[in-house]
């Protein structure tokens, strides 16, 4: 089985409350590290213009160009559910190696800001969540849009 991230685009209003959810269910610090990145997408010119936004993070892929790229073997696919972790002790650190984020093409290997830091995608509450046979998809977030409450699923 593969697991991913469900998104649907179409409702997107780059509201950032995905980064936000995704942060603290992760417990990344307040900051501008983030396991997820939200990318608008702007096209033509007025009267016709298109925006769409897309919230991106690591995409457990089928082959993933990282693992074969890492010389420590720190990146590892695991067989019952594609989720992709890394072992932050065996990475080298952007500085010594940073062959991971050259072979990802959709660059999303992070590394914090200091000095030959490691990669920051590590096993998290996802993997750990799958392992206990818990659906982590469904975590709720309350926003405040315009004025009115509304809950969504993430």
């Amino acid at each position: 089985m593969q697991m991913g991230f469900y998104f649907d685009q179409t409702r997107c209003t780059a509201c950032f409350a995905c980064v936000v959810t995704c942060k603290n269910w992760h417990d990344v610090p307040p900051g501008p590290a983030s396991r997820r990145r939200v990318t608008s997408i702007e096209k033509r010119n007025y009267p016709n213009l298109f925006v769409a936004h897309l919230s991106e993070g690591c995409r457990h892929c089928a082959n993933p160009a990282c693992i074969a790229a890492c010389p420590a073997d720190a990146i590892t696919k695991r067989e019952a559910d594609g989720i992709v972790v890394v072992d932050q002790e065996a990475c080298l650190g952007r500085d010594g190696c940073g062959l991971c984020l050259d072979a990802c093409p959709w660059d999303y290997p992070q590394f914090g800001p200091y000095e030959n830091a490691r990669i920051r995608h590590r096993p998290g509450r996802m993997s750990q969540r799958a392992d206990q046979g818990q659906d982590f998809a469904r975590r709720r977030v309350r926003l405040q849009l315009s004025g009115r409450d509304t809950e969504h699923a993430l």
